[in-house]
């Protein structure tokens, strides 16, 4: 499975991913849309994160 999910607070949305099992594939990073980080959860799917 694979999705991209919109937050208001990126960096949180990654820390509450992590503490749930998750592993960063891709730390955040600037795009021209704000910023993206890429997380593997423990399930194995693959979520983009994009937020401010």
């Amino acid at each position: 499975m694979a999705a991209t999910l919109a937050v208001s607070d990126l960096a949180a949305a990654v820390e509450r991913g992590v503490a749930a099992g998750a592993v960063v594939v891709m730390p955040a990073q600037p795009t021209p849309n704000g910023h993206r980080a890429v997380l593997r959860h423990p399930d194995g799917g693959v979520y983009e994160y994009v937020g401010p």
